[in-house]
């Protein structure tokens, strides 16, 4: 007798344009199309009107498509992300200073205080010290402000970092993100050293557009000045050492010469691996800035719709050849169980250049209490009633009209995504970030996902799962099942 089996909660799925079905489950990252033939003898199995024959294809099962009937997926889900929380490496995004030399329309920097203190530096050697020895790696993200504003702080506590971690056989990485002025090919080489070999890089247009909405504090042009130093780079250096992702936030100012744009960045860097862009829409992430270039942000959603459906269109018409993740990609999505937020790690530290720790950057700007000081820090106990406080809201219990959500796994912000909203539930009652947190306020919720096609021709836009695409939009082409039972002769 075979297994007995249901099917998974996690499942959703639509028909595309010729009347195929395709299936995607939440939970196993599946992603898969049903001929169009077949689909009548599956569906009323999926929804649990008929019970799972025994010679049910076993990829339906592999998949995940399939369970066994004693299988709880709730402990599933939650094991998943445990993995997540309990990942051994030791995370710390590091801001050096709040200082920047730019003025970003949307940034929500108030660029006060100093660099990081060489007293708070030593008490951070301290930490890692302390840390490492029950960790498996040590990464570093520079972050900021602008990191390389204060590059005094990289190049002291880099090597301590570098030959603490050689001297235990801890494998030591390290990455930045930079508004790219000052990374010149010396300090490129000089990062190289310091074991920095991933950046993201933003740029957000044409000169035009970028220099006016990430304008230099001096004047000048930082467009000039971000590509003289990614040509410089992409030209220069040989070997696969390094990856940097070109970073831009369309708003409408973006628009008019979005065509021209993307063609001389991938003209310039489409036929380098190293290299590969994302792209993202400007929001309102807070701060005064932002109030007086409101009117360009892109947050209609029909406009979204249409810059999705025509950045899709320009690298169709005009094959470009570079890497992008993020809107209009040709690569596969970036699908995944979501563990939320790589900060639901709880070996996940941001060190802000005040000297206080904190679970992430956004914690500073929305003023939780930190987890600590490395003014006071002397063992790692100091941490424990604030670790506690987040480790203790990492994966709370799902309401129950939510325990069937088909976006449980990958989009649901109160469960499985942001640690800073499961912390304000459990502790502050207060909202932060938005109000609408759940895929239900958008339609979008249940079986039925109506916006997944794999056509070419298909709209980009008609595919948007909130949480799951991370918007990317379109095509991906699924695995196509021959049979959807393993004895074919006489089925459907």
């Amino acid at each position: 007798m075979g297994l007995s089996l249901k099917p998974s909660r996690f499942n959703c799925w639509a028909e595309n344009p010729d009347g195929d079905l395709l299936l995607y489950n939440t939970l196993e990252v599946s992603f898969l199309k049903i001929h169009k033939a077949q689909a009548p003898a599956l569906l009323p199995v999926l929804e649990g009107k008929q019970a799972v024959p025994e010679n049910v294809n076993p990829d339906l099962i592999k998949l995940g498509f399939f369970v066994e009937s004693n299988t709880d997926e709730l402990a599933l889900l939650k094991y998943y992300a445990d993995l997540r929380l309990n990942n051994p490496v030791l995370e710390l995004d590091i801001l050096p200073t709040h200082q920047c030399n730019c003025r970003c329309v949307y940034c929500y920097e108030d660029f006060q205080g100093p660099v990081l203190s060489e007293a708070h530096q030593k008490k951070l050697i301290k930490f890692v010290s302390d840390h490492i020895s029950s960790c498996s790696a040590l990464h570093v993200n520079w972050f900021g402000g602008e990191p390389l504003a204060g590059i005094g702080v990289i190049r002291n506590l880099s090597p301590v970092f570098v030959d603490m971690c050689d001297k235990l056989r801890k494998n030591y990485s390290a990455s930045m993100t930079t508004n790219g002025t000052l990374l010149t090919y010396d300090t490129f080489l000089e990062l190289q050293k310091y074991h920095v070999t991933s950046f993201q890089v933003t740029i957000d247009g044409p000169r035009s557009v970028h220099d006016k909405q990430r304008p230099l504090v001096g004047g000048g042009s930082a467009y000039d000045l971000v590509m003289q130093n990614m040509k410089d780079i992409h030209t220069r250096k040989h070997g696969r050492t390094f990856r940097i992702l070109l970073r831009v936030n369309l708003t409408k100012q973006c628009l008019p010469d979005l065509e021209d744009f993307l063609v001389e960045l991938d003209a310039n860097f489409g036929k380098d691996p190293r290299f590969s862009l994302d792209i993202n829409v400007a929001n309102n992430w807070g701060g005064d800035r932002i109030d007086a270039y409101k009117e360009n942000l892109l947050e209609d959603e029909h406009e979204l719709d249409a810059l999705k459906k025509r950045i899709f269109e320009i690298i169709t018409k005009r094959e470009l050849s570079l890497h992008i993740s993020g809107y209009g990609s040709k690569q596969s999505f970036s699908l995944g169980v979501s563990g939320g937020c790589y900060t639901n790690s709880k070996n996940y530290i941001t060190v802000d250049a005040t000297g206080k720790l904190y679970k992430c950057a956004q914690g500073i700007r929305q003023g939780f209490p930190p987890l600590g000081d490395l003014e006071t820090y002397e063992r790692p106990i100091d941490l424990k009633v604030e670790l506690a406080k987040w480790a203790a809201s990492y994966f709370p219990e799902p309401p129950e009209k939510c325990k069937n959500c088909v976006f449980l796994p990958v989009g649901c912000w109160g469960i499985s995504l942001c640690p800073m909203i499961k912390y304000l539930k459990k502790y502050e009652e207060r909202p932060v970030l938005s109000d609408a947190l759940c895929p239900e306020e958008r339609a979008r919720a249940g079986k039925n996902i109506h916006r997944i096609f794999d056509e070419p021709d298909c709209p980009p836009d008609l595919l948007d799962i909130p949480g799951v695409l991370n918007k990317a939009a379109p095509v991906m082409k699924p695995p196509f099942l021959e049979n959807i039972f393993d004895q074919t002769e006489g089925e459907v």
